[in-house]
């Protein structure tokens, strides 16, 4: 079997949804290779060509071409991007008619799509009259050098060390919940507050917090995450957020960071609340979960060592199997 991956671009989309399964399938001796352009015979010599959130004409016209002489696809998105929150950074995009008329037709044209979780897949079905399957998240298999690397590592040094990680689309997240725990826990546990990605150090008035830019190269990227204590998941409860996965608590558990999360479908599936992290509601919540880690070193030793434990099961070498099965059907 071939199988083509069409990259909607080089950044975490690509990475995480193509760039990383496919190379997971590589090595499990699929050929399966992806790319940020194809020919229409290039996709007429492969079985099958999954292409990620197509919404602009031309792809959209190529596909039909292809799609007359027999070519097979697979729509691949990880996000509601037909129900984004005006706070976010692509809404006005996605708003356009023929951005959102390109997407329903690129989808129309396709055996089958791919969704990173079950809120997604039931907000997708209604659109398409084809399955929709649902191809969890994972961890790069180098996670598992980054968390061996905090094996032994004390609670914290000096003092408890919180992150937030995230991109610029999280603008209307970080509620007033999360912000008062955070708030408390840098005021009365003396915790250090580290923002890395996209700088929100103004809306979360903490102008004295560290800043760690966003890196295109993506491992680089996760190899500065061990060393932090806490990570912050705060998520609003928009449509948009309904169908986001837990992978920014799962990369936290994997480089020993124990994640203090919203409560919300997105991290259930991947917290156990007082086990491996926390899941928080409302403001005494957040305030409480922060406070204990930034307190009681025993217990974010412990939640730290639990949520090591969930690594080797998230890694994309030890799901590649699900990824090859959906192909197959397709096939």
């Amino acid at each position: 079997m071939r199988v083509l991956g069409w990259l909607a671009d080089e950044s975490a989309c690509g990475y995480y949804r193509l760039q990383q399964p496919f190379a997971a399938l590589r090595e499990a001796g699929i050929d399966a290779v992806d790319a940020v352009e194809w020919t229409g015979n290039d996709m007429l010599d492969a079985d099958l060509t999954v292409v990620q959130r197509v919404s602009t004409p031309i792809p959209c016209q190529l596909m039909m071409l292809a799609r007359e002489h027999g070519a097979k696809f697979v729509y691949e998105v990880d996000d509601y991007l037909l129900g984004l929150d005006p706070t976010n950074a692509v809404y006005a995009h996605y708003q356009q008619d023929i951005v959102r008329n390109s997407m329903l037709l690129a989808m129309g044209l396709c055996e089958a799509m791919t969704v990173s979780n079950e809120p997604l897949a039931e907000m997708m079905q209604p659109l398409v009259d084809y399955p929709v399957y649902v191809l969890p998240n994972c961890l790069p298999d180098y996670f598992e050098q980054l968390g061996a690397s905090v094996v032994g590592r004390p609670a914290w040094t000096e003092r408890p060390e919180i992150l937030w990680a995230g991109s610029a689309t999280h603008a209307g997240d970080f509620g007033a919940e999360a912000q008062y725990g955070l708030k408390r826990a840098m005021q009365w546990a003396g915790a250090g507050l580290t923002v890395m990605g996209h700088d929100y150090r103004r809306q979360l008035k903490a102008p004295d917090a560290n800043f760690v830019g966003w890196s295109a190269d993506i491992p680089a990227f996760h190899s500065g995450l061990p060393g932090y204590d806490i990570g912050l998941c705060p998520l609003n409860a928009t449509r948009f957020n309904r169908a986001k996965s837990g992978l920014k608590a799962m990369e936290y558990q994997a480089a020993g960071i124990v994640p203090v999360a919203t409560d919300c479908d997105a991290y259930r599936g991947v917290i156990t609340d007082g086990v491996d992290g926390f899941l928080c509601s409302t403001q005494v919540q957040w305030k409480d979960a922060l406070m204990t880690l930034c307190t009681e070193p025993d217990t974010l030793l412990r939640m730290r060592a639990a949520g090591l434990r969930n690594t080797s099961s998230r890694l994309y070498s030890t799901n590649a199997s699900q990824w090859a099965d959906v192909y197959s059907k397709v096939v």
